[in-house]
C-alpha cells in the first residue's frame, strides 16, 4: 500500500511545521543534513514543490509520518555526473528534502517512504531515481545504500544552510 499522498495547497503550514519541528528535536541535524529552517528548507522552496504537484505526505496509520518532495525531472546541476543508467531529464525523478517525524524516526519510516516514491516513480515509467545528499549526511548514505541505491559522484555546490561544500550523488535503476 503507497502512503504517500499528494500535497495541496492547504498543507502548506502543515508542512512547514513538520519540517521546524524535525529540524527542531532530530539531535544529529545539525551534524549530518544541518538543515536549518529558512535556508533549507524555505517556505518558497515548500510552495514551489506544492505549487508544481511535488510535495507529497507520508501518511502511517493517519499520522503525518515524513514529508518528501519528488520531482519528475532532473536539473542541470545533475548533468556533469557519471550516472549508470542512461536517461533524459524528464525520465529521471528526483528525491528532495525527505523529512522523517521525530515521533516516527528510528522505525523503518525513511525505507517505506523511499519504497513508495520509487513505486510511484515505477507508475510513471521513470528509468531512475536519483538524489544528493551533503558528504557528512551519513545517515542518509547510508539508507539510500541499504535500497540498492548506488554513488555515482560528487559535487561542490552552494547552498544557503552550508555554502559551498561537497554534495554526493545517487541513483537506482527502475
Amino acid at each position: 500500500m503507497n502512503n504517500l499522498v499528494k500535497a495541496s495547497a492547504s498543507d502548506f503550514e502543515k508542512i512547514k511545521s513538520a519540517y521546524i519541528d524535525i529540524i527542531n528535536r532530530t539531535p544529529s541535524m545539525k551534524e549530518y543534513a544541518r538543515w536549518e529552517y529558512g535556508k533549507h528548507p524555505t517556505d518558497e522552496m515548500i510552495q514551489m514543490y506544492i505549487d508544481g504537484g511535488n510535495m507529497y505526505l507520508f501518511m502511517e496509520d493517519g499520522n503525518l509520518a515524513g514529508v518528501i518532495a519528488i520531482t519528475f525531472s532532473q536539473g542541470e546541476d545533475y548533468h556533469p555526473v557519471k550516472w549508470q543508467v542512461e536517461a533524459n531529464d524528464d525520465e529521471v525523478m528526483v528525491l528532495h528534502i525527505l523529512g522523517i517525524m521525530p515521533d516516527f524516526q528510528g522505525k523503518g519510516i525513511g525505507k517505506k517512504m523511499i519504497q513508495s516514491a520509487l513505486e510511484l516513480g515505477r507508475t510513471k515509467k521513470m528509468k531512475a531515481c536519483r538524489f544528493d545528499a551533503l558528504s557528512s549526511n551519513l545517515p542518509a548514505q547510508k539508507l539510500y545504500e541499504s535500497l540498492g541505491f548506488v554513488f555515482c559522484g560528487k559535487q561542490h555546490w552552494f547552498a544557503d544552510n552550508t555554502g559551498w561544500t561537497d554534495f554526493y550523488l545517487y541513483e537506482l535503476g527502475l
